[in-house]
């Protein structure tokens, strides 16, 4: 019994591998990784956009707000945006959600 405890502890390299959460996990690209508690319950941010100029057209861009709150934020699991043409909602996984970031 020994002997096949020691065999199979020396085939894993001597120790054991420290077990990431699967909610904590990032893909090859550096993404972090939703998964399906993600969407349980987020924190959902209300927006609302204001045109700069009287009658001018503006429309927000949803691809380019995401890419920046992805890009300044790293750290926060953003699960989805939606929105209209001014305004909209942010929704952040409750998951290990850090505050400080949200605050």
């Amino acid at each position: 019994m020994e002997r096949k405890r020691d065999a199979k502890a020396a085939s894993k390299g001597g120790a054991a591998a420290e077990k990431v959460p699967e909610e904590d996990q990032v893909g090859a690209d550096g993404k972090i990784i939703l998964v399906e508690k993600d969407f349980d319950n987020p924190l959902i941010i209300q927006f609302n956009v204001e045109e700069l100029k009287e009658g001018e057209e503006f429309k927000v861009n949803w691809k380019e707000v995401e890419t920046a709150v992805r890009a300044a934020y790293p750290g926060l699991k953003l699960t989805y945006a939606r929105g209209d043409d001014h305004g909209g909602q942010l929704a952040f996984s409750n998951l290990r959600v850090k505050t400080e970031l949200i605050d």
